[in-house]
């Protein structure tokens, strides 16, 4: 990956915390174990931890954080013996201005009280725990982005921290170029500092590349100011809501999703680590999903960096995402839009059955125009013997669908299936060929042809025709199969059904 300059990534520097804690349990004022952070226990009450950090002299002309990226609870902070705050969030990190209470060139005491009043719940940090030195002046506190992409440009909204006698001394310098370009792609704009917060547009050069679940392009900016630098990532799409159906730049988008109900009984959070979300993300996709709601809790900021590099959409439900950047946030926790839950399968169904059961689940959702998505519950992906490529054949971006008004037939009927084709891609495809296959129970083709030939517009219940054949050879009791192809074998779907001699 290319960096946009020779400057470094962040103009932090950052002593981390990680490691041994003393740990005490109420208000007693005595230490009397050491716990190793970050990590979690199931404790009640009042739980207080301390370490000592050693600050570099070279540290005291700057502005100093603690920063706690996932505190379990409601946390107080004391350095050196000084309150230096408190914080009563939930699934956003905890920081701390503690510039005021630091010693440096010497060792400093940092000691953190997590309290809560609920029975059986867990305390401790996880994720990033450290000490974070920027430039004494001024620096960058935060920043949103808000990408325009049909007007190749981008807003950025900049925070600054720190102090300037006079504003227009400072100028911000902005670099942006897609990711994975090397610097001779840079682009290098400006603006002018005349308050403690910055707003400005900048163009996107050359031609937009758009982020969506296909393409996942991401650009990476840069920002400049007097001795602070920050880096980040951001995607070029725009999201809008119209008559309850979502738009993803310009045109609809249909979630197939699972809902995340935080349940992490080992460790009492969820994984902070980028390569877990990586992981996750990739085999929800293998499976044809393209979403993730999570229930009543906001996910880290590596689970958002993963779903931006992956190209998967997310709707947390509590708090805010770390950084107000990240593509893959689509969905706010209010979103009106009409997205059917499917209830879990019933308890003690074998493979065949719990597939068959999701299956028409799903295959009626993508009928029902009345939505423009679905809920699996989360575990149902934990059931590792279903197969990803059997589950594809109706759970993905393109999906035929046969609409059997019937599962069982006699020899005296004739078959008229209508077919349609739920096509959740980013527009219309072209020059489709749809085609059909019958087996019998011994996999034998009996029967198949072309049934549709030209394009098939974005959205459900585009229809390609009928599957038509009369079944007055079938002279004993059979099980078939029905089979539809959309262009790419990728693209099938399959049905059982039964046939019995009318007599």
């Amino acid at each position: 990956m290319a960096w946009l300059s020779s400057l470094p990534v962040c103009a932090q520097d950052v002593i981390s915390l990680e490691g041994s804690w003393d740990y005490a349990v109420g208000d007693t004022a005595r230490y009397h174990d050491y716990v190793m952070l970050p990590g979690s226990m199931q404790v009640e009450g009042m739980v207080k931890y301390r370490r000592g950090v050693y600050v570099p002299a070279t540290w005291s002309k700057k502005h100093i954080s603690l920063f706690l990226e996932r505190p379990l609870s409601e946390t107080t902070v004391y350095v050196n013996g000084q309150k230096a705050g408190c914080d009563s969030s939930l699934f956003v990190p905890h920081q701390f201005d503690v510039t005021d209470y630091i010693r440096f060139g010497t060792r400093n005491i940092i000691e953190v009280r997590a309290a809560h009043g609920a029975k059986d719940h867990w305390n401790g940090i996880a994720g990033r725990m450290e000490l974070r030195a920027q430039p004494g002046g001024l620096y960058i506190k935060h920043v949103n982005i808000y990408p325009k992409p049909f007007e190749h440009t981008f807003q950025f909204e900049l925070e600054l921290g720190g102090y300037s006698r006079y504003y227009t001394f400072s100028q911000l310098e902005v670099m942006v170029q897609l990711e994975g370009k090397d610097s001779s792609d840079i682009y290098l704009g400006y603006a002018n500092i005349d308050d403690e917060v910055v707003r400005a547009e900048m163009p996107i050069r050359n031609s937009v590349e758009l982020w969506e679940e296909f393409h996942p392009q991401l650009y990476r900016v840069g920002f400049h100011v007097d001795d602070d630098y920050y880096e980040t990532t951001f995607g070029m799409r725009e999201v809008s809501i119209e008559d309850g159906q979502i738009i993803l730049n310009r045109h609809p988008i249909f979630l197939r999703g699972v809902v995340e109900n935080g349940y992490f009984p080992k460790t009492g959070y969820p994984p902070m680590d980028e390569a877990y979300w990586l992981r996750l993300f990739r085999k929800y996709k293998e499976y044809g999903l393209n979403y993730m709601r999570f229930n009543s809790y906001c996910p880290p900021d590596a689970a958002f960096a993963a779903a931006d590099k992956v190209g998967f959409y997310l709707q947390p439900e509590a708090g805010q995402p770390v950084d107000g950047h990240h593509p893959s946030f689509i969905l706010p926790s209010h979103d009106p839009s009409l997205i059917a839950s499917i209830e879990p399968s019933p308890e003690g169904l074998n493979v065949d059955s719990l597939v068959f059961y999701y299956k028409n689940e799903i295959e009626q959702n993508l009928c029902d125009k009345n939505y423009n998505g679905f809920l699996l519950p989360a575990q149902w992906l934990g059931r590792g013997y279903i197969n990803a490529r059997q589950w594809h054949q109706f759970c993905s971006p393109i999906v035929p669908l046969a609409r059997f008004p019937k599962s069982v037939f006699t020899n005296t009927d004739s078959l008229a299936i209508p077919v349609d084709v739920y096509n959740a891609m980013f527009g219309e495809l072209e020059n489709v060929r749809v085609s059909y296959y019958l087996n019998n129970s011994k996999e034998e083709v009996i029967e198949g042809g072309q049934i549709y030939a030209g394009n098939i517009p974005m959205g459900k219940n585009a229809s390609v025709g009928e599957v038509r054949l009369p079944l007055d050879s079938i002279k004993s009791p059979e099980k078939l199969r029905l089979t539809v192809v959309a262009g790419h074998n990728r693209y099938k779907n399959q049905w059982d059904f039964w046939v019995h001699p009318n007599e």
